[in-house]
């Protein structure tokens, strides 16, 4: 009985050796950056230098077959930079909407600002003076067109 027992649990061990075995033979890709600012990509942890392991699951073969796993390893990171591109130019055009739309807000509190006040002052030379109808008139013509132009 004892021996029965024995041979089972050999058996379970060794199924799961067996089993665990395709795991330890899996070859991983490490990347890393040299003094030089080279990037270098390997299927053997480098000793001397920091590597971040790579994982390579989703990416698809190459044409001239399945590829090595520095092509694989170079293709993640070519998609990566792919998409911090396109994340910088969408972060880009996001700036400049906000900074269009503060500059808009700007020439309608000015247009407001002339609008409502009968009196506008401007400091001119280190002096205070104060502007005509007709200036004011252009002001507020300048702050039209500018309305009209920059913040349709």
């Amino acid at each position: 009985m004892a021996t029965k027992t024995f041979s089972a649990l050999r058996q379970g061990l060794i199924l799961a050796m067996l089993c665990a075995l395709p795991l330890s033979a899996q070859s991983g890709v490490y990347k890393w950056v040299d003094d030089d600012g080279t990037v270098h990509y390997s299927d053997t942890r480098p000793n001397n230098v920091k590597a971040e392991s790579m994982k390579l699951q989703g990416v698809g073969s190459t044409r001239s077959g399945s590829g090595s796993p520095q092509q694989k390893a170079q293709a993640i990171d070519e998609a990566e930079q792919q998409r911090l591109n396109q994340e910088a130019k969408r972060l880009q055009e996001e700036t400049a909407q906000r900074e269009a739309d503060a500059k808009c807000q700007v020439i309608r509190d000015n247009l407001q600002k002339i609008e409502s006040t009968s009196r506008i002052s401007i400091m001119e030379n280190g002096e205070r003076r104060y502007l005509n109808q007709e200036e004011i008139a252009a002001q507020k013509a300048q702050y039209e067109s500018m309305l009209a132009e920059h913040c349709s």
